[in-house]
């Protein structure tokens, strides 16, 4: 899936000389972010497989965009939320000169921010679960005098885990719980994403991800399914993913670990298998495939 921003600069001049054209006089920049295409990588029908993401979406709740000067410093940057008035455009100026264009978006609850930090544009997601998540990063001239016709492509940079088991669920069970990452480091309150790669560089290196679930009596004597989002540190990366189940008082029923998961962003990694009447270890299985096979392991 591809979030497109279609951005128009456009510079008015009728009091500047030609030098001061070159230089100071301040170029009309407006950014529209118009439209939403899918692109998901070919894949092959499995029963227990890794695919590209479906081609649907819930629709982009908010946008972080900010602008950084050759410096390194901030020079314009916007927040909005779906409610907002005038979601999905800005209008601001610039002078002449090199800049990066940075962009994040999302279907989440809260706002992201951006930062230069370290020389890269990092975007900051308050909060522990993630949902969809879009981003670029593009170098941008800006020269007096001319108008420039930018196309910004935003890509899908997170990943899903979906669960669903053979076996039903027992009457007994009141949640359920994943952890995907290093379960011996602190779980995360906040994820940084390196806009130019579109990775946020710690995950699975200094925390982990943990969504619980409410399983209710509506659920009891049926298959469990349940999905999450998760930010990778790279195009692909392999995992280890606990799944729990727990009654009321909180005490665990079923727990099992699958040591190394693989999950790629714009896919969908599922995993499938009898979790709550059989030994899971020898029955949880999970397969890749987005275009080409790639062996996960076990």
């Amino acid at each position: 899936m591809h979030f497109a921003a279609v951005l128009a600069i456009a510079c008015t001049l009728p009091a500047c000389s030609v030098k001061e054209q070159r230089s100071a006089c301040p170029a009309q920049v407006n950014v529209s972010f118009t439209r939403l295409q899918v692109c998901t990588d070919a894949t092959q029908s499995r029963s227990v497989q890794t695919k590209a993401t479906p081609a649907v979406s819930a629709g982009v709740s908010g946008i972080a965009f900010a602008v950084i000067g050759s410096g390194g410093e901030i020079v314009y940057s916007a927040q909005q939320s779906s409610g907002s008035e005038g979601f999905g455009t800005v209008s601001f100026s610039l002078t002449e000169g090199e800049y990066t264009f940075a962009a994040e978006a999302h279907i989440f609850s809260g706002l992201a921010c951006i930062c230069v930090s370290g020389g890269k544009a990092i975007a900051t997601i308050d909060g522990s679960e993630v949902y969809e998540t879009f981003a670029a990063s593009e170098q941008v001239t800006v020269t007096a005098g001319e108008d420039v016709d930018l196309q910004m492509t935003l890509s899908r940079i997170s990943a899903q885990l979906s669960l669903a088991t053979k076996d039903n669920q027992p009457s007994g069970v009141a949640k359920l719980q994943l952890f995907i990452g290093d379960t011996s480091k602190p779980a995360y309150t906040a994820f940084n994403i390196d806009l130019a790669a579109g990775t946020m560089a710690d995950f699975g290196v200094s925390g982990h991800l943990v969504r619980e679930w409410s399983r209710t009596s509506s659920h009891a004597g049926k298959p469990t399914t349940q999905s999450c989002s998760l930010l990778l540190a790279a195009e692909e990366q392999s995992l280890p993913v606990r799944i729990v189940a727990l009654d009321a008082a909180g005490a665990v029923l079923r727990s099992h670990t699958i040591p190394s998961v693989p999950f790629r962003q714009n896919c969908t990694t599922t995993i499938t298998g009898e979790f709550y009447s059989t030994p899971a270890a020898s029955l949880f299985q999970f397969d890749t495939c987005w275009g080409e096979e790639i062996d996960g392991g076990w």
